[in-house]
């Protein structure tokens, strides 16, 4: 089974047309609509995402 959103993540998903790319694949291959989303930012997505855990346990402590 898969959830929708797909979610991509990565500097790669900063290439045009990627993201529709994977959407009208996946909904070809699995026979559904799929939708797919992307940071707006790919390429620091990641350490955005790292910055926000780690306040998260700062503020913990």
């Amino acid at each position: 089974m898969l959830d929708e959103p797909v979610v991509l993540t990565g500097g790669m998903t900063a290439i045009p047309g990627l993201v529709d790319e994977v959407e009208a694949r996946l909904s070809g291959a699995l026979q559904r609509e799929v939708t797919c989303l992307s940071p707006d930012d790919p390429a620091t997505a990641a350490a955005r995402g790292a910055q926000r855990i780690a306040a998260q346990f700062a503020q913990q402590s």
